[in-house]
């Protein structure tokens, strides 16, 4: 096996995750300014596979956006494993929350950095 880096991916404790970022005018149309995904796998040859998947992935977003597509690709592919419909509930309604939240200045009673200014902290 080669002992080269894999290109956009990092090992977070045991688990290896993607990020790559998305050129400016790219990022204005999807709102977000990179693409940041689990590779849900502490192996390093599984995780070079699941790379290169999501590496595939952002190269056919960008494309799409840059030549003003109307649907773009969905997030999850074959190979890599979406949310479960009830983490996509937790996630939709933490959005909410934070949203409610923020503009009252009430600070979430369970943050785990209380020294954060914002309510609800994403990591």
């Amino acid at each position: 096996m080669s002992s080269a880096p894999i290109r956009y991916a990092y090992l977070k404790g045991q688990t290896w995750l993607y990020r790559r970022n998305y050129p400016k005018e790219v990022a204005a149309v999807l709102g977000q300014k990179a693409l940041k995904q689990s590779l849900k796998t502490s192996d390093a040859k599984v995780a070079r596979k699941r790379a290169a998947e999501v590496n595939a992935r952002y190269d056919e977003t960008v494309e799409q956006v840059l030549s003003g597509a109307s649907s773009l690709p969905q997030r999850a592919t074959a190979g890599t494993p979406a949310w479960p419909p009830h983490r996509k509930r937790l996630l939709l309604l933490s959005g909410r929350l934070c949203g409610t939240l923020s503009p009252s200045g009430i600070r979430g009673r369970f943050s785990r950095r209380p020294w954060f200014s914002s309510p609800c902290v994403v990591t």
